[in-house]
C-alpha cells in the first residue's frame, strides 16, 4: 500500500469569506459540519496508524487556527513521527504563536497571498488585513521555518502574479504555489469572473517561468493542467504535478469522513466506522481513479505526464 498523505480539515469554521473558496460545505449546505474533540482526533489517526504509516498531514480548514486545541493535536502528530504542515490565511498568527506552533511540531507553513494590491486582496477575500499577512510571512522566516506562499490564479489577480513572485523571493519563501482556480464551493457561483482562459494561464506561466529562472525560485503549479492545453516542455523552470488524489493524497474532514481531495464532495466513508485501507480500495475510490479520462485521453501519449489534469476544472 502506498504510504498516504492526508489533508485534514480540522474545522469548518473560517473568519474569511473568499469568493473563490472551494470548501465543499459552501456548495452543499447539508454537508455535515462538526468539530471533533482532541481525543476523537487522536482515536481517528491512531486507527489509521494501526494499518499504515502516514507520510504527512497538512492541517487546514476552514481556518485551522480557529481550532481551540490545535497545539495539542500537533504535538500528538509529532509524537507519532508524522510530518505536519499548516495551511492558513495568516492573519491570526503572531511571533509567539508561530514559535509555539514550531515547537509543537509544525515543520512548514503555507500562507495564502492572492494579491499585493489591497483593493484586489479585499475583493478576493472580503478581508482587509493584507499588511498583517505580510508581517506573518516575515515572522515565519525570522523563525527559519519552511514557507510556501500559495496564490490562486484567477481573472481578478492575473496582473498581481509577477509582483507576488517578486515579493515571495524577497521574503525568502521556500516555495511558491500557483493554483489554477477550481470552480467549487463558493467559487462555483463566481466561476464566470474567476476562471482564467488557457491564454491567460499561458501568460501567467510564461512570467512565472522567467522569474523562476531569474531567481532560482521553486515555483509549483499545484493544480494539474492538461498537457494538451499547456505544454509543460515550454516551462522548464516550473514544477508541474499530476493528480495523486485518491492514490497517495487523501482528505479527512472535520467529522472523520474520507474524500479523495479538497474539491470532491463525494464521501467515500467514515474512518471511525471502516478501515482506511478498505475505503481506499472501495468501489468508489477505484472508480474515482479511473474517471479522469476524457475521450481522447485514452490514446493520448501525454497522459502519463499530466494525468488528465484536474477533473474538477472541466
Amino acid at each position: 500500500m502506498i504510504k498516504p498523505y492526508f489533508i485534514f480539515e480540522i474545522t469548518p469554521e473560517c473568519d474569511f469569506d473568499c469568493i473563490y473558496c472551494y470548501n465543499v460545505w459552501k456548495e452543499k449546505p447539508d454537508y455535515q459540519q462538526k468539530t471533533l474533540k482532541v481525543e476523537e482526533i487522536k482515536e481517528l489517526f491512531s486507527k489509521i496508524l494501526e494499518e499504515t504509516e502516514i507520510e504527512g498531514i497538512t492541517i487546514t480548514g476552514g481556518e485551522p487556527l480557529l481550532y481551540e486545541n490545535l497545539l495539542e493535536v500537533i504535538r500528538f502528530f509529532k509524537q507519532k513521527n508524522i510530518k505536519v504542515g499548516l495551511t492558513t490565511h495568516g492573519t491570526l498568527l503572531d511571533e509567539i504563536k508561530i514559535k509555539n506552533l514550531i515547537e509543537a511540531g509544525v515543520s512548514y507553513f503555507e500562507i495564502s497571498l492572492d494579491a499585493l494590491n489591497p483593493e484586489i486582496y479585499t475583493k478576493l477575500t472580503n478581508d482587509n488585513q493584507l499588511d498583517k499577512v505580510k508581517k506573518t510571512i516575515l515572522s515565519i522566516k525570522k523563525h527559519n521555518a519552511f514557507l510556501t506562499i500559495s496564490t490562486i490564479i484567477s481573472k481578478l489577480n492575473i496582473e498581481e502574479i509577477p509582483q507576488i513572485i517578486d515579493f515571495s523571493f524577497a521574503f525568502s519563501a521556500d516555495y511558491i504555489s500557483l493554483n489554477r482556480f477550481i470552480p467549487g464551493g463558493t467559487g462555483k457561483k463566481n466561476e464566470a469572473k474567476l476562471l482564467p482562459t488557457a491564454k491567460e494561464l499561458k501568460t501567467v506561466l510564461d512570467i512565472a517561468n522567467q522569474k523562476a529562472k531569474k531567481y532560482g525560485q521553486n515555483i509549483n503549479i499545484s493544480v494539474p493542467i492538461e498537457d494538451c492545453i499547456i505544454s509543460r516542455k515550454n516551462y522548464p523552470n516550473l514544477n508541474f504535478g499530476t493528480c495523486m488524489c485518491g492514490v497517495k493524497k487523501w482528505l479527512i474532514d472535520s467529522v472523520g469522513n474520507l474524500r479523495s481531495c479538497e474539491q470532491n464532495t463525494q464521501i467515500i466513508g467514515n474512518i471511525f466506522e471502516q478501515n482506511f485501507e478498505n475505503l481506499a480500495n472501495s468501489e468508489v475510490s477505484v472508480n474515482f481513479r479511473k474517471n479522469n479520462l476524457k475521450i481522447n485521453c485514452k490514446t493520448c501519449n501525454l497522459f502519463l505526464s499530466c494525468g488528465g489534469g484536474c477533473r474538477f476544472v472541466r
